[in-house]
């Protein structure tokens, strides 16, 4: 059943209001179709308005959470694409917040499980957002973050990172220059000695 106007309005109020833990609170406790479009982006907002540290420790918990969808879009009438950046805000958000979101996404993504797997193509799609679409400077930054880690678990996870981005980012004009990023060794030999 929809909301009323009224109610709608007096949501909106109380999260104009409400602190950034009310307004994550509360996108983690409402999950009806029935979520006013005005109150998810003024949930988001708040959460944007954090310092980027705290804020993207915040979006990435958020990578899996889609937004209502409208009438039209239920009947498969977007006006936007369909993309995770239009469906799912903390995308969006962090593409927003740029540059700064970065390290969050990746420490992110050298803590997700395999089982994440919605919010870790989220993670990669934000870094691709993030860098204006260039593959390239995303798996430049995946694969020296899997270099500098000294956690063998999460540089693994990195490399898979890597690995999923070249697979699902770099396509037949590019491949060539893809392969050889992804296919560095993870650490730099001494002079003399064989890679392990």
């Amino acid at each position: 059943m929809p909301r009323s106007h009224t109610l709608v309005g007096d949501e909106y109020a109380v999260l104009t209001r409400a602190s950034t833990a009310e307004a994550t609170h509360y996108l983690r406790s409402e999950v009806s179709a029935a979520v006013p479009t005005a109150c998810v982006e003024l949930a988001f907002q708040r959460i944007a308005s954090l310092p980027a540290e705290e804020a993207v420790s915040l979006l990435v918990e958020l990578l899996g959470w889609k937004r209502p969808l409208s009438a039209a879009e239920h009947l498969g009438i977007f006006i936007h694409p369909n993309t995770p950046d239009n469906l799912y805000p903390a995308v969006s958000t962090l593409f927003r917040i740029g540059a700064p979101a970065e390290p969050g996404v990746i420490r992110f993504l050298a803590l997700a499980d395999e089982e994440n797997n919605l919010e870790r193509k989220h993670a990669i799609y934000s870094l691709l957002l993030i860098h204006h679409g260039n593959i390239m400077d995303v798996l430049e930054n995946l694969m020296r973050a899997s270099r500098s880690t000294p956690n063998s678990g999460d540089s693994a996870r990195l490399r898979t990172a890597t690995a999923d981005a070249r697979e699902q980012w770099c396509d037949e004009r590019i491949h060539e220059k893809c392969m050889p990023v992804v296919q560095r060794p993870n650490h730099q030999c001494p002079r003399g000695a064989a890679p392990e």
